[in-house]
């Protein structure tokens, strides 16, 4: 059955954010809570992804995971391709995640056919960031 991932125990590995891309300097255009997953909204600001806010079909706009939690005009770091992240627990090692329906959360399955892949599990509690 898919589900939501819950995040727990969310932290960076800092090898792969040496070389990984790590974004920071941008502000969270809402309130945003750590590992959430976010995009570049049209204002500048970090704002949580949903698979079906955008098109085309559908494809979530996706820029990675957020660092920390913070409140609208707050400055956030964002982990995104090529870092490796502690993200929850339970996962399949080489299972996909995608971009939720659910504001900022990664789901287990596609929500739409046209849905690319955003993460990869590398163990049962540690993704990779494959996207964008």
């Amino acid at each position: 059955m898919a589900a939501n991932f819950t995040i727990s125990g969310f932290s960076p590995d800092l090898v792969s954010a040496q070389s990984g891309m790590r974004i920071t300097g941008l502000f969270a255009g809402e309130t945003l809570t750590e590992g959430q997953a976010v995009y570049l909204a049209s204002d500048g600001t970090l704002k949580k992804a949903v698979s079906t806010q955008c098109a085309p079909a559908n494809q979530a706009e996706f820029l990675g995971l957020v660092l920390h939690g913070a409140v609208a005009g707050e400055p956030c770091t964002v982990f995104g391709r090529g870092c490796r992240v502690k993200y929850s627990t339970g996962m399949t090692p080489g299972a996909l995640l995608w971009v939720s329906a659910t504001a900022g959360a990664l789901y287990d399955a596609k929500v739409a056919s046209a849905d690319i892949p955003a993460a990869i599990a590398l163990s049962a509690t540690d993704i990779m960031i494959i996207r964008p």
